[in-house]
């Protein structure tokens, strides 16, 4: 079996890094993962993201333009200029980059990432700014411990969660980035050619038809109190907004703006939902070509939710 982490061959400054989060303490933070996966103290801040979709919060604003799916940087970034000379450094092409931290006590509940990896054409790429030998970080249950100013890759398409026994906030630059030579030439050869062996998405390869993905985008809104069907979550704190949109040639679910779910057509009306209790689908209904209704059915017992899309 692959590695679950891989140390990538570049160190960073961990204290000018450090010096650089003193200059966004200000800037809001919002909930990273999913409210009802019973996580704690575990937030974001945005730095890179696709034009593409609003954002809350100051600093996490990005310039206007047209929709774009690479990440432009926001108004965070602009007040980190150490943090964006290593972004600027590694020439691919970012989906996502933010700031996580995990506050004092903060838990990370297990779950998986399934929508990076190889064969997906998108990796997530981790650079400990701040952490503590009491805080605990597993994947595919094997403790990972990660020093700041490292430079690091993992399998987030396995099982991963996370403990801050300390009373120090562990803070990790996070990047979301396409598959590109550049990528490849950061891992062992060895290790590229069995990725090689089982696929590789890469970064301008020819995607496939993304139109008859592209009638199932449709946003919607998760009600307080919600509990993805056949999952044991908590139910949800406060209202969620989300949406379907197409990414990369695959369909995805994103909540609160962060990816979440991946989808695939099973017929003209169904998705299969990777990522919730194996058999899990979305049903949707159409009219004119557009997305009016969804519901989620479990795949552990049949119950149904149907969800609350909103217009345009």
């Amino acid at each position: 079996m692959s590695p679950v982490a891989i140390r990538l061959p570049r160190t960073y400054d961990a204290a000018r890094m450090q010096a650089e989060l003193r200059h966004l303490e200000a800037l809001r933070r919002v909930s990273a993962g999913y409210a009802g996966e019973a996580n704690h103290a575990w937030e974001s801040l945005c730095l890179m993201a696709p034009r593409q979709g609003p954002l809350e919060g100051a600093g996490h604003r990005r310039p206007a333009g047209s929709p774009d799916e690479d990440a432009v940087p926001t108004e965070a970034l602009a007040r980190a200029p150490y943090l964006a000379g290593i972004l600027e450094e590694l020439p691919c092409p970012k989906r996502l980059v933010r700031l996580m931290s995990l506050g004092p006590g903060g838990i990370i509940s297990e779950h998986r990432d399934e929508f990076v990896s190889f064969q997906d054409g998108l990796l997530r790429l981790h650079i400990p700014v701040v952490t503590h030998p009491d805080v605990d970080f597993f994947i595919d249950h094997q403790r990972c411990d990660w020093r700041e100013g490292e430079f690091w890759y993992g399998d987030f398409s396995r099982p991963h969660s996370g403990h801050n026994r300390s009373q120090v906030t562990r803070v990790h630059l996070v990047m979301d980035v396409k598959v590109d030579d550049f990528v490849l030439s950061l891992f062992p050869a060895e290790f590229v050619a069995a990725q090689r062996a089982l696929g590789i998405q890469m970064a301008g390869q020819e995607a496939p038809d993304e139109d008859p993905l592209r009638r199932f985008s449709f946003g919607f809104r998760l009600p307080a109190g919600f509990v993805p069907p056949g999952t044991s979550y908590e139910p949800l704190p406060e209202p969620a907004d989300g949406r379907v949109q197409v990414q990369d040639g695959r369909l995805i679910v994103l909540v609160n703006e962060q990816p979440l779910l991946g989808l695939e057509p099973t017929s003209d009306d169904t998705l299969l939902v990777r990522g919730l209790a194996p058999g899990t689908t979305m049903e949707c209904d159409f009219e004119q070509g557009r997305v009016v209704g969804a519901a989620l059915v479990s795949g552990v017992d049949g119950a149904r939710f149907r969800l609350q899309v909103r217009p345009g």
